[in-house]
């Protein structure tokens, strides 16, 4: 007769994922010619749980390189943008599954925040920004497995108990 135990472990009941889209503006006090280069940095984010939905709150600066005066000066612009996106997420079963106090939530960001298209119109910079992230859903999960209860005797006759000195020695 097969006899089982339960092991109690934790284990990923359920993910998401967002690839998040957005145009960004940053107003210069000069009639720009030429959009030179934009670069993204100094990206934070965190998760946030309520009621239930998960979002990631955080922020990046944008730093664009620009023409102006036609093309006779260039300067550099930057601004701060703070961002707070949902996360859909599915659990892995059908299972009615819960977030609380004691499930852990792994955040991934698959793609930093990348400019992807640089605009201008007189004095406005336009920068469209992808970024992409993903979560894991960490809670406790039961794990059924059949055990066998006979004794076995292992067979330790062939076991050189000198083999480290051994190895040493040639």
């Amino acid at each position: 007769m097969a006899k089982y135990r339960e092991i109690l472990t934790k284990a990923i009941i359920g993910k998401g994922t967002n690839k998040i889209e957005e145009n960004q503006v940053i107003e210069v006090d000069e009639e720009i010619s030429r959009a030179l280069g934009c670069w993204i940095i100094n990206h934070q984010s965190s998760i946030k749980v309520e009621d239930e939905k998960i979002f990631l709150i955080g922020q990046y600066e944008v730093y664009v390189w620009y023409g102006f005066n036609h093309d006779k000066n260039c300067k550099l612009a930057n601004k701060v943008f703070e961002f707070t996106d949902e996360i859909s997420y599915k659990f892995n079963d059908n299972l009615v599954q819960e977030i609380n106090e004691q499930t852990e939530i792994k955040k991934y960001v698959n793609k930093q925040p990348t400019c992807v298209e640089l605009k201008y119109e007189k004095n406005k910079i336009f920068v469209k920004v992808n970024r992409i992230y993903s979560i894991d859903i960490v809670g406790e999960t039961k794990l059924t497995i059949s055990v066998n209860e006979e004794e076995k005797k292992d067979d330790i006759s062939n076991i050189n108990p000198n083999y480290i000195s051994d190895k040493k020695n040639s």
